[in-house]
């Protein structure tokens, strides 16, 4: 699993077909909200936002031992 940060105006399909370009090998599954994606090799079973404001993500991950709640922090910064 990758927490991503800072991604902006890119859909989570062009995240997803950025990071298979990177890491080939399996299928990439991409999934969350604001600027704080998340990427598995595993399927992604449910997400959403995390915070007020969104910036963040939180993603059900189907892994082989069983299911893992993966959560991508991003904390505000600078004026925001």
């Amino acid at each position: 699993m990758l927490s991503l940060q800072e991604i902006y105006n890119h859909s989570l399909e062009e995240t997803r077909a950025l990071v298979a370009g990177i890491l080939p090998g399996s299928a990439w599954h991409t999934a969350g909200s604001g600027q704080g994606p998340i990427a598995s090799r595993y399927p992604i079973r449910d997400s959403g936002p995390v915070g007020r404001a969104g910036r963040g993500s939180w993603a059900l991950i189907e892994a082989p031992a069983g299911d893992m709640l993966f959560i991508n922090p991003h904390p505000p910064c600078c004026d925001d």
